[in-house]
């Protein structure tokens, strides 16, 4: 019986559904087991079939003609509650018959959400769908309905599975795929062409909440195939900031991405979207991996790049030409955050591969300021840089910046670590140097020539305030490399003054000097100064000849400086300070100098000897005498109230700058300075006079004091005669009465008498008789005094005391 009749059999006994003809799918049509016979579908419409016929195995094949590429929904339903076992299988095939696809369709899927969430994506033309059922399935004889529909886009188009079928992408365009094919896993490649090099951005978005597993490995090639970068994209990665955070750098030219999947992975069938972007930059080139593949850099240019490429590390090279010797400084930038761990190691290098610098670079140490002070000194020539980072460090991925600037000086050159290798150096000239190697400890040796056999003054700098014990360790070898002294540097020698102090005695000829540092010293890594200085043998103190008057000149001797020639510069110097341009062995005095100690300091310089001065012994210059220094006098009247008047006279050799200062019984009057003074009643008979003092640069001060004059004292208006009042009787008390004395107020004193002699301690203004008073007179005498005024004593009429 043909396959026809069997399906018509196989119809017949199944059961009778009603359907509405207005909503009647299109039914498949038998025989379509093979694509030669398969039911053309139209999009989005829906058509029915059954996996059912007399072989216990049915392939039912639908061809589809898809306009454009983009993305394919199959929509695939059938009766639930069939369980949860395999209910079709599924199979999407291209125009060739070369499977796209292969699903498994669960029992539980009867709805055709699940089918319809695959990422499947069709390219244009006509492609294929197979839907397979078994006897031994619980669907067989069951009706089904499929339903395709297509949305055009950028999307994959399988099989893209190497570089040669790679998909081309355009920068700055979304492209939708998936994992997802016939087999359980999947690579999708895409050709991107990158128009220059720089940053290079991927966008690799998918569904969330799939976990935390692995979703995708990404891969990148350049154009040879070799690969450039590897990541692990995580499936919590889904919005895809992880990736787009990568510090990808793409040279000019082709390149290629791989998405991989697997069906062991939640992101298997799940859509995914890829955006590539590209930012022009000066930044680094993969591979470059090695000296003879290093980017070569441009000194004060800033370069990106970063740690991450595929396999177990990253090793990025740059190439830098140092135009001449000096200091070069390494600014290197990365994210802040990264912890305190080692972030980068970076190794410099010389043209032969030998490592002069190693430094681990912490991760706090992110905005560059660390390992730009590390006092680098590089010789002439081609360096190479080298950064890599662990593997499982937080910098694995994150873009860094670098750059390089130098300055020109009189440095040290690596490797000198030996008489052999030693940096020769001229005396009196300062170089520059640090302990800093890729060990843990560094030997910088200089070479120095004298001469002749002498002193030397090792003049050795470094910063202050450093941690740690010891500082350096500075060693001095004859020509025979035999150590002759030996120094113990310590954190408080950094300005140089105690080793510069040391007597250092070389023979003549060459001799070497070690600085010796380590990696547990807070020097290690700072820059040091160091200056070689002979010392002159004979530096004689200057003697000075000549009259010590204005309008002489004298003459500054110097003696014999040793080892000659040596160049002299003269200054003389007015009570230690500099004269303006007597600069001369000679020099003529001015009147600017009369009364002033003048010295001369010369000073000794020699190519590759230490600077000396030396002072001579002050001469003091002798004052002039002013010749004419008259006598002040006064003129006015010497009472209070008065203004007197000081007649300073000629004083010569004009002008003489005068002082006045009115003096009261020989001593200064307050603020009295001035050539007129007005008397007041503190001056009634004193003594006033003025003093004047000339002065004149260049002569002696000399002061003149006038005659004085005495200023009258002021006469009391109101001296009434006392009167005594009480009984003139021995045991009665009497009172004196003073009456008003003018002007007041006017102090008064008393004094009772006897007969005309005072009476002992009877000073008060009453006085009690006693019988010595008996047939005596008594009187009292009352005196007025008062500041300026003439005192005044009156005495009254007495009184006789009785028996």
């Amino acid at each position: 019986m043909g396959r026809s009749l069997a399906v018509l059999a196989a119809a017949s006994l199944l059961p009778i559904v009603a359907v509405n003809p207005a909503h009647a799918a299109v039914t498949e049509i038998e025989d379509n087991g093979s694509s030669d016979t398969a039911t053309v579908l139209k999009l989005n419409t829906e058509y029915s079939g059954t996996s059912y016929n007399q072989d216990y195995w049915d392939e039912d094949y639908f061809a589809v003609d898809i306009p454009s590429a983009g993305r394919t929904k199959i929509d695939f339903k059938f009766p639930a509650n069939l369980g949860t076992e395999r209910a079709y299988n599924f199979e999407v095939l291209n125009f060739d018959g070369d499977a796209l696809y292969e699903l498994e369709v669960p029992a539980s899927a009867n709805n055709g959400s699940w089918l319809a969430a695959q990422g499947t994506f069709f390219p244009k033309g006509r492609s294929y769908i197979k839907v397979s059922g078994s006897s031994g399935d619980k669907t067989w004889g069951k009706k089904y309905t499929l339903n395709v529909s297509h949305t055009p886009g950028n999307a994959e188009s399988e099989f893209n599975d190497d570089d040669g079928k790679a998909n081309v992408l355009k920068l700055g365009t979304t492209y939708s795929a998936s994992s997802l094919t016939s087999s359980g896993s999947d690579d999708d490649y895409y050709a991107v062409d990158i128009p220059s090099n720089g940053r290079t951005k991927l966008d690799l978005k998918f569904p969330a909440n799939l976990g935390t597993r692995e979703a995708y490995e990404v891969f990148v090639y350049n154009v040879d195939g070799e690969e450039q970068y590897l990541f692990d994209v995580p499936a919590n990665a889904s919005d895809g900031s992880f990736l787009a955070s990568q510090g990808t750098f793409m040279p000019k030219g082709r390149a290629y991405i791989r998405v991989r999947g697997s069906d062991s992975w939640e992101t298997w069938g799940k859509t995914y979207s890829l955006n590539v972007s590209h930012a022009a930059g000066v930044v680094e080139t993969e591979p470059n991996n090695s000296t003879s593949a290093a980017d070569l850099i441009k000194l004060g240019t800033t370069y990106s790049g970063s740690i991450l490429r595929g396999g177990t590390g990253d090793e990025d090279f740059y190439a830098l030409d140092i135009p001449y010797s000096g200091r070069t400084k390494l600014d290197f930038k990365f994210p802040a955050n990264l912890g305190t761990q080692t972030a980068y190691n970076i190794t410099v290098m010389d043209d032969s591969e030998e490592n002069l610098y190693s430094f681990a670079v912490p991760g706090n140490a992110h905005n560059g300021t660390w390992l730009a002070s590390q006092a680098m000194y590089l010789p002439k020539g081609r360096i190479y840089i080298q950064i890599d980072g662990p593997w499982y460090g937080n910098s694995l991925g994150k873009t860094y910046t670098l750059g390089a600037s130098h300055s020109s000086g009189n440095v040290e050159t690596e490797f000198n670590q030996d008489t052999a290798t030693a940096n020769a150096i001229k005396l009196g000239t300062t170089y520059s140097g640090s302990s800093l190697s890729a060990e843990g400890s560094d030997y910088d040796y200089f070479a120095v020539n004298m001469p002749s056999a002498g002193r030397i003054s090792l003049d050795l700098k470094y910063p202050a305030g450093l941690s740690g014990y010891g500082s350096y360790d500075v060693d001095v070898f004859n020509g025979e490399d035999d150590r002759i002294f030996d120094f113990d540097l310590k954190p408080n020698h950094a300005n140089g003054v105690w080793l510069a102090g040391q007597p250092i005695s070389l023979p003549k000829g060459r001799s070497y000097i070690s600085i010796a540092g380590s990696s547990s010293d807070g020097t290690w890594g700072k820059t040091y100064t160091l200056k070689a200085t002979a010392a002159f043998t004979s530096v004689p103190t200057p003697t000075i000849t000549g009259t010590a008057k204005a309008g002489a000149t004298l003459k500054a001797n110097a003696g014999t400086w040793k080892p000659g020639p040596v160049a002299l510069k003269y200054q003389w110097k007015r009570d230690g300070k500099a004269i303006s341009k007597a600069t001369k062995s000679t020099y003529k005095l001015t009147t600017a100098d009369t009364g002033k100690k003048i010295a001369v300091t010369i000073t000794g310089a020699k190519t590759g000897y230490k600077t000396v001065s030396k002072t001579s012994t002050a001469k003091t210059v002798a004052l002039l005498a002013l010749s004419g220094t008259p006598t002040p006098t006064i003129t006015g009247t010497a009472k209070a109230g008065a203004t007197l008047k000081a007649n300073a006279g000629t004083w010569k050799p004009g002008p003489v700058a005068l002082k006045y200062q009115w003096k009261r019984d020989g001593k200064a009057i307050s603020k009295a300075t001035k050539s007129t003074y007005k008397l007041t009643t503190a001056d009634t008979g004193k003594k006033i006079a003025v003093t004047i003092t000339g002065a004149k640069t260049g002569y002696k001060t000399v002061s003149k004091t006038s005659t004085a004059k005495t200023v009258a004292l002021l006469a009391l208006s109101g001296t009434p005669t006392p009167t005594i009042t009480g009984t003139a009787k021995a045991g009665a008390t009497l009172k004196a009465n003073a009456g008003t004395w003018k002007p007041g107020p006017v102090a008064l004193k008393y004094q009772w008498k006897r007969d005309g002699k005072a009476i002992s301690k009877a000073t008060k203004s009453t006085y009690k008789l006693t019988t010595a008073d008996r047939r005596k007179k008594i009187t009292v005498t009352i005196s007025g005094a008062k500041a300026g005024y003439k005192t005044v004593a009156k005495t009254s009429a007495s009184k006789t005391i009785a028996k």
